[in-house]
């Protein structure tokens, strides 16, 4: 009872810190601990789409962003036209909930219900989570769409089925729609529906799974296509972030930053993402921006040479330790990054019990645990080429680390009993149920 009572107590906290989150900052463009993020340019969009202006800055087409958020804006304008920015954040506060919700069932799915109720209180103290549902941006709704996809990928590979595959092959069109690197789940789900041993059935999982993963994205694609003049399909961001992430890896937050970039391409999302038509109209095409953006890149690839191995260590060590929060914070206030210095902190221990719950899946669970780790490294695979900082790891990578931190938390405790019984081993975690009918310890 008493635990009960102090698990009750520690859920009222963590709602009432994220209830503060989205609260404080209401209607306001910004949190008041917001480093600045891209909100501005979601609004633009949002304003250009509710005037009859079309998915445009100033009048010319952009596919610079996914358009899932900004239309979720242009209709929470539409239905609260003075409060909209409150009433997302609220909605974000909602979603956010779920997505701890559902990374506690995946982890009591996977170690058992000790293991799910410590990922739930995990996951609403978890800071980055925390920290994105008052900010006006695609991450906390990206970040729901990675829990309900892990959960699928695991539902998959429990029980194989044509609903589960339907659905993972929707959730990763949905999700490519409101992040563009969402895209890279369609690998796993591919491997979870089609994986060997399925034969014929798994091969026609697979292919449903493609299917409507291009089912929600045909219409977005036929539009660039269309207004692009057949030169971009699904993104005219991927140019400017290969080059941005070697102009200025510390993200473009930075005093010196900017100028930076401008030095390099000659233009800034700043003067891309705005009606103002003195920037965006003396820009050529998004397609011809795409281009020179590449171009850019590999000519600084070429003149990094070796220094590129140092270079993506550093992107690695800013994705996966949040390194960024501590080392490029120079212009924020000294408040600020004292607060991201102990979120980071926090994440390091996150991400020690993430290792703690991997470690004891991989003793009762191989098959699962196998497709985790595959997932976890091709998504950093995929960014390496482009920026990898905090901010694009949160949606994509925090939902599987609450999932197997709680998992940590009843491993390192049974490893504790044990060793107080006489024994250093570390047991499986209990229980351990089969995959498909059978044994998975292979």
């Amino acid at each position: 009872m008493r635990r009960t009572g102090s698990f009750l107590a520690a859920v009222g906290v963590a709602l009432l810190l994220r209830a503060l989150v989205v609260a404080v900052p209401g209607t306001r463009l910004y949190a008041p601990w917001s480093g600045g993020s891209d909100t501005p340019a979601y609004l633009t969009l949002a304003q250009n789409l509710n005037e009859g202006k079309g998915y445009t800055y100033a009048g010319q087409p952009t596919a610079y962003r996914p358009p899932g958020y900004p239309l979720i804006l242009a209709t929470a304008m539409r239905l609260f036209p003075v409060r909209y920015m409150a009433a997302v954040r609220w909605l974000q506060f909602l979603l956010g909930l779920v997505t701890v919700v559902v990374c506690a069932g995946l982890a009591a799915r996977l170690f058992g219900g000790v293991a799910g109720r410590a990922a739930l209180l995990i996951g609403l103290f978890t800071p980055t989570l925390v920290y994105v549902t008052g900010e006006v941006h695609s991450e906390t709704i990206a970040a729901l769409i990675t829990a309900a996809f892990l959960f699928g990928v695991v539902a998959q590979l429990e029980r194989p089925g044509w609903h589960s595959a339907a659905g993972l092959g929707l959730l990763v069109g949905v999700g490519a729609l409101f992040r563009f690197n969402s895209a890279g789940f369609a690998g796993v789900g591919l491997l979870a529906a089609a994986r060997p041993g399925t034969g014929r059935a798994g091969v026609g999982r697979g292919l449903l799974l493609l299917a409507l993963v291009a089912l929600p994205l045909v219409p977005w694609v036929v539009r660039n296509v269309r207004v692009f003049d057949g030169k971009v399909l699904y993104s005219t961001q991927s140019g400017p972030n290969a080059a941005i992430a070697l102009i200025t890896p510390g993200g473009r937050t930075q005093f010196d930053g900017p100028a930076k970039i401008v030095d390099a391409l000659g233009w800034t999302a700043l003067h891309l993402e705005t009606n103002r038509p003195e920037h965006r109209l003396s820009l050529p095409s998004e397609s011809e921006l795409q281009e020179h953006a590449w171009a850019v890149a590999r000519q600084l690839w070429r003149e990094n040479g070796w220094g590129m191995a140092s270079l993506s260590l550093k992107k690695l060590s800013d994705f996966w330790l949040s390194t960024d929060q501590l080392l490029a914070t120079q212009s924020f206030p000294p408040a600020q990054r004292a607060l991201r210095a102990a979120g980071v902190l926090l994440h390091w221990l996150l991400l020690a019990l993430a290792a703690a719950g991997g470690w004891a899946l991989w003793h009762s669970k191989q098959t699962a645990v196998r497709l985790l780790i595959i997932y976890a490294v091709l998504l950093t695979l995929v960014h390496l080429p482009f920026i990898m900082i905090t901010r694009y790891r949160v949606p994509l990578i925090d939902p599987l680390l609450v999932t197997l931190a709680g998992g940590g938390v009843v491993a390192l405790a049974q490893a504790r009993g044990r060793r107080a019984r006489g024994s250093s081993a570390l047991p499986a975690l209990e229980p351990a149920p089969t995959f498909a009918g059978r044994s998975d310890g292979s």
